[in-house]
């Protein structure tokens, strides 16, 4: 029986991030169930297993071992150079991904199941939906001369992977990846709007501002009747509502901070008001310090209330205790990179 190699733990996570850079080339499969003996489970199997240039990728690294998972408990083996874990030998459909050979991976999907059942609260699990979820991939933890890379294709959308929570009912850890995929958005660009789109879209249950959701790196085209008095026919503003007309744009100081980027981003603003729509510029210090971002809050409030009225003023009233502050104050400590 061919042996199948599929990869788990640290390698996993390794793997998944170098898919999310376009470094490893994967498609989905049917393959939904496990048969017993079916997959590599030692040292010696492992190098059987025709690798190619996915060696670099899996083979273990210094002290740490490889790991993979099996199909069954009683396929675990002791072996310094592979770890083994059980993955259920029944799973929804979409659960794998092929990458060559007989080497599969867990999709980004069921890959956001797993993680979810370490990781501590609904925070930790949103930031990691919303990275798999946009355009740019956090660093590995434990690798050397750690970066964030950015302009990445996005590993799923929000759709895909509700219909695939959805056919996951029933698998250990769907409940916390749901709880937190709900409060996720498709197409961030950068962790910095992550942490934006999240402080305003957070219930204020969750310690968030309790806006509605915004739209990231939206497609806006300009009607053709101004576009005369625009220097581009589209636009895809940053942190975006339709419905109030409101766009945030995040200058951040790599990308924002020369002369000739502060006149691209002022004929930018300049255009995006033209077509009607109010832009609120935001730095990172505006985020960083709590007295400043309380102050972005109450603009971007005060300017959706002139929109939803009474409501919106009952809200920001509300927004106004004491003690939601102080666990604003905690959550934009967790959301900033």
């Amino acid at each position: 029986m061919q042996k199948k190699l599929i990869v788990a733990g640290r390698t996993l996570d390794r793997l998944i991030c170098a898919m999310h850079e376009g470094d490893v080339l994967f498609e989905p499969c049917r393959v939904s169930s496990l048969p017993p003996g079916s997959c590599v489970k030692s040292q010696e199997e492992f190098n059987q297993v025709s690798l190619y240039n996915l060696r670099w990728l899996l083979e273990s690294q210094g002290n740490r071992p490889l790991e993979l998972f099996v199909s069954s408990s009683s396929e675990r083996r002791a072996d310094s150079a592979v770890q083994t874990y059980v993955l259920p030998q029944s799973l929804p459909r979409g659960a794998l991904v092929h990458l060559r050979d007989n080497i599969y991976a867990l999709s980004p999907e069921h890959y956001f199941i797993w993680k979810c059942r370490q990781l501590p609260d609904m925070i930790a699990r949103l930031l990691l939906c919303d990275e798999l979820l946009g355009r740019y991939s956090r660093p590995t933890p434990g690798e050397t001369n750690p970066t964030c890379t950015y302009f990445n294709e996005p590993l799923t959308s929000k759709h895909r992977l509700m219909a695939y929570l959805d056919r996951a009912k029933g698998v250990y850890g769907v409940n916390q990846a749901r709880d937190a995929a709900y409060w996720s958005v498709d197409n961030s660009y950068s962790p910095m709007e992550t942490a934006l789109a999240s402080a305003n879209l957070l219930p204020l249950r969750h310690d968030g501002w309790g806006y509605t959701f915004p739209q990231l790196n939206p497609m806006l085209s300009v009607p053709e009747d101004k576009r005369h008095l625009t220097h581009s026919d589209t636009f895809m503003p940053d942190v975006f509502w339709r419905l109030f007309r409101l766009d945030l744009e995040y200058d951040s100081n790599e990308r924002h901070d020369s002369i000739a980027e502060r006149k691209k981003d002022a004929i930018r603003k300049s255009d995006i008001e033209t077509l009607g729509y109010r832009v609120i510029p935001v730095h990172p210090e505006e985020l960083y310090s709590f007295e400043e971002a309380e102050r972005l809050r109450l603009k971007i409030g005060e300017h959706m209330a002139r929109t939803s009225g009474r409501l919106m003023r009952e809200h920001l009233r509300r927004l106004d205790n004491p003690e939601l502050a102080k666990r604003r104050r905690a959550l934009l400590q967790r959301l900033l990179p």
